[in-house]
């Protein structure tokens, strides 16, 4: 089964968040003519820029997730998934998950929930004592 065309969209979007996304380059990456992209799309049911907006913010969702270091830097985070600034990044954030990326970057590391990786630290730490 082949996918959908805003699924192709998506997909290229998601790749290259930083990209001056249009109609009209979109049409270009995929080998075909905007007016083609339009009637694809709409047969589809789906809007072209909020197949943009959504990819950009799952790109920036998995990489706050992810990536400790982009949890420090919501400036960066925000240019390299095509969000003008940081506060810009915050709204578009808060509109689509119902929080602000400066809070999701907060609360996305839990100590509480990274026990399993502590208490390994702990046994090996007792198992060298026990060995001494």
């Amino acid at each position: 089964c082949a996918a959908s065309f805003a699924a192709r969209i998506a997909h290229a979007v998601f790749r290259d968040p930083v990209c001056d996304w249009s109609i009209a380059l979109a049409a270009q990456r995929m080998e075909t003519s905007a007016r083609h992209v339009t009637a694809q799309l709409f047969r589809e049911n789906s809007a072209f820029m909020t197949i943009v907006r959504e990819q950009r913010l799952m790109r920036a969702l998995l990489t706050l997730l992810a990536q400790p270091h982009a949890r420090s830097d919501l400036a960066d985070l925000a240019s390299q998934c095509g969000f003008a600034s940081a506060a810009r990044l915050d709204d578009a954030f808060d509109a689509h998950f119902g929080s602000p990326a400066s809070r999701i970057a907060r609360q996305a590391w839990y100590p509480a929930l990274t026990w399993s990786f502590s208490r390994a630290g702990e046994r090996k730490d007792r198992s060298k004592e026990r060995n001494r």
